[in-house]
C-alpha cells in the first residue's frame, strides 16, 4: 500500500492547480461586523449576521448598524444580500475577501 499522495511507481500525485491549497472558509458568528470586499478591494458592505455557512451582508450600514455589528449584535434587513462560504477567497482579522470569479 502506498502512502497518501503517492502513486504506485513512487511518484507524487499532485492535484491540479485549482485544487491546490483550496480550503473553504467557514462563516460563523465571529464574522459579524467584518468588512466584505471583492477581489479588487472594493468594499461591498459589512456582515450583519452569519449562520449555517451563510452571511447576510449589509451594503449600506448606518452608523448604528455598524456599531451594533462591531459588538456582535446580529441583525438583518431587506437590503442585505447573501454570501455563502463557496464565494469566499479568505477571511482575515477584520475583512472577508470574495473570490474574483463571482
Amino acid at each position: 500500500m502506498q502512502p497518501p499522495g503517492q502513486a504506485r511507481d513512487g511518484t507524487a500525485i499532485i492535484p491540479p492547480p485549482e485544487k491546490q491549497g483550496s480550503m473553504v472558509a467557514t462563516l460563523s458568528d465571529d464574522e459579524v461586523g467584518k468588512k466584505v470586499i471583492d477581489a479588487e478591494g472594493k468594499e461591498l458592505g459589512i456582515v450583519a449576521k452569519a449562520e449555517n455557512g451563510e452571511a447576510a451582508v449589509d451594503p449600506n450600514p448606518s452608523v448604528a448598524e455598524h456599531l451594533l455589528a462591531k459588538i456582535g449584535v446580529e441583525g438583518e434587513d431587506d437590503e442585505d444580500y447573501l454570501v455563502t462560504e463557496s464565494m469566499v477567497e479568505r477571511i482575515d482579522d477584520d475583512t472577508i475577501v470574495l473570490q474574483g470569479d463571482i
